[in-house]
């Protein structure tokens, strides 16, 4: 086993995100390309933008005898949508929740299937999906956030 830090694990998300296709009016995920976070990005430009975080390390398990460590981590991944009104183009309120719910949906199932998790590259032994929030409400944009639990392995780091 490699070295497998946080980045990789970041890594991997992203990759898996740029595979789903959404259910909103651009078709597909984007990364953010973390300029600025969502909730700061103009309302009209975060349809479809995502951001991948992880805002805490849970638990490292040293394994000296083989010398592997396993980590802990949480995982978020952060949605943009826009809701600039009216039906035409999906851009009501209701409609903005129904495709931020299937797209919740999409995102859990892709990023907790270990067909996706590149074991061999990536050390990510389980990925279990934890619940999904509208995190930010705007006045024609909202944000969710889905959140997750990630272990992976990562051999001892001892310099």
């Amino acid at each position: 086993m490699a070295q497998q830090l946080a980045s990789t694990i970041l890594a991997q998300f992203a990759t898996n995100i740029d595979a789903i296709t959404s259910e909103s009016t651009s078709g597909g995920f984007k990364g953010s390309g973390y300029r600025l976070t969502l909730g700061e990005e103009p309302d009209s430009a975060i349809d479809g933008l995502y951001f991948v975080d992880m805002p805490e390390v849970l638990t490292q398990g040293p394994h000296f005898g083989n010398t592997e460590d396993i980590w802990e981590a949480h995982v978020t991944v952060e949605v943009g949508y826009y809701r600039g009104g009216g039906d035409l183009g999906g851009g009501d309120r209701q409609s903005v929740l129904r495709n931020a719910a299937s797209d919740v949906q999409r995102i859990a199932d892709v990023l907790t299937n270990p067909a996706n998790y590149a074991q061999s590259t990536t050390g990510i032994r389980e990925v279990r999906f934890l619940g999904a929030e509208r995190a930010i409400d705007k006045a024609h944009a909202e944000v969710w956030r889905v959140r997750f639990w990630c272990q992976w392995q990562s051999s001892l780091i001892t310099a």
